[in-house]
């Protein structure tokens, strides 16, 4: 792979090949070469954003240790963090999800156990 080949092949807007993605995502971190093409990352994100970042929201519909137990999630039973269970209202949720928007947000993601009816939610006054 050359850098200077996939730069100029970024610059241009042409399509990278199988092989060229495959080099690039096998570049070890703390290289110059990573470095370089993290950099043109930012710059066509930058372009294509307007140089305008997202700003994420998240809104715990209800907060309960989950018995699918999933290890990576705060939710698990075993990870004994929530002890107790709360659901927030449709319209708590709508009221939160409006605050969040009018503060900026462009992205507000529902969280949620894995039991949860995520339909319930839908039904908003």
């Amino acid at each position: 792979m050359n850098l200077h080949d996939i730069i100029k092949k970024s610059r241009n807007s042409e399509m990278f090949t199988r092989e060229e993605i495959t080099a690039m995502l096998a570049l070890q971190p703390n290289t110059l070469e990573t470095y370089v093409i993290m950099a043109e990352s930012s710059r066509i994100s930058r372009k294509v954003s307007g140089n305008r970042a997202e700003i994420h929201a998240q809104l715990a519909v209800n907060l309960a240790p989950c018995p699918r137990d999933c290890m990576f999630c705060s939710f698990a039973v075993a990870n004994n963090i929530f002890r107790t269970s709360t659901t927030v209202s449709s319209a708590d949720a709508a009221s939160q999800a409006c605050h969040f928007e009018e503060d900026g947000a462009n992205a507000i993601y529902i969280m949620a156990t894995a039991t949860f009816d995520i339909g319930s939610i839908l039904k908003l006054p």
